[in-house]
């Protein structure tokens, strides 16, 4: 008989892409704010008595901060797979690698 299993899904904790000055920061490394380290708190108090099996995050800074928060003594494993796409406009980006990314993900390969 299988084990039944579930899988939770979570976005990161609120961030803000400008400095106090307004100034952009690096999309790679933005932070959570303090409005989204509250966000992960709570939800680790909804999560609290849950037993996980695993931990995954996307290499961004915010992404592994809202895990750590989350899980505490879970070690998140990075996967670069689920790191966001960068934005722009579609017209900058190459015919064939629009067409790699459309179908296969940023590998290219067809799911």
């Amino acid at each position: 008989m299988s084990e039944r299993r579930r899988i939770y899904l979570m976005r990161h904790g609120a961030v803000s892409y400008f400095d106090e000055e307004g100034r952009p920061v690096p999309e790679d490394s933005v932070p959570l704010t303090a409005e989204g380290r509250a966000q992960a708190l709570a939800a680790r108090e909804l999560y609290e008595g849950v037993e996980l099996d695993r931990v995954i995050a996307s290499p961004l800074p915010r992404t592994q901060e809202t895990a750590a928060l989350v899980a505490p003594g879970h070690e998140a494993e990075i996967w670069p797979e689920l790191r966001e796409l960068k934005g722009g406009k579609l017209s900058e980006i190459p015919l064939d690698e629009r067409e790699a990314a459309l179908i296969g993900g940023e590998s290219g390969k067809p799911a």
